[in-house]
């Protein structure tokens, strides 16, 4: 039999190939589920983590309260420590002031009993006095008192001593100096006592 081949030269020369397979699609993997077998212990372990939670949450809310709670009692305690400080430092101006008011008052009555003392003193001189005997000078300086005088007499001079011994308001009496003078043609003592001042003691009312 005669084949006659009417292919062209190139593609003659050209080797047969055979046709590639087809090849079957694969098939989409499915995704991994991991499943997490939930049991009786799981749920007690969620409970108690959810429990703690809790818990955790309302100690820190809890102690948040009681750090505001602080922070106001210390700010109301800061000011009241400042009030006191005002207060006692106006106690202490008032102190000082009631003292300096003290210290005038007694110096005042001091004044005033030496003042009505020695007014005392001199109404009660006067009356002592004897006749026959002049002052003529008193002198008192912090209850001293000195008196200068002129008499007829020694004899005077010592009663009027007796005198001032005997009074209230005279202790201490003292002839410091004694001296003889004229006076319009008259030969006189003249003399100098010293004496302490004293307030006279309050009468004792006796009961019944």
């Amino acid at each position: 039999m005669i084949r006659i081949d009417l292919l062209p030269k190139e593609e003659r020369k050209r080797k047969p190939t055979l046709a590639p397979r087809a090849r079957a699609p694969r098939a989409a993997r499915a995704p991994v589920k991991i499943r997490i077998p939930v049991g009786a212990d799981t749920a007690i372990v969620v409970v108690i983590f959810v429990v703690i939670l809790g818990l955790m949450y309302f100690m820190f809310a809890a102690q948040k309260r009681e750090i505001a709670r602080l922070d106001d009692e210390i700010a109301s305690m800061q000011a009241e420590l400042k009030r006191l400080k005002e207060a006692v430092r106006l106690v202490k101006d008032l102190e000082e002031k009631e003292r300096a008011i003290k210290v005038k008052l007694e110096i005042i009555g001091k004044l005033n009993k030496d003042r009505f003392l020695i007014a005392h003193m001199l109404d009660e001189l006067s009356r002592l006095v004897p006749e026959n005997c002049w002052i003529l000078s008193v002198v008192e300086k912090k209850l001293s008192v000195a008196i200068e005088g002129m008499s007829f007499s020694n004899f005077i001079v010592a009663d009027f001593m007796k005198k001032l011994e005997a009074s209230q308001y005279f202790q201490n009496v003292n002839l410091s100096v004694v001296s003889r003078d004229k006076v319009g043609g008259y030969e006189l003592m003249k003399f100098k006592l010293t004496t302490n001042l004293t307030s006279p003691k309050p009468l004792r009312t006796t009961g019944g």
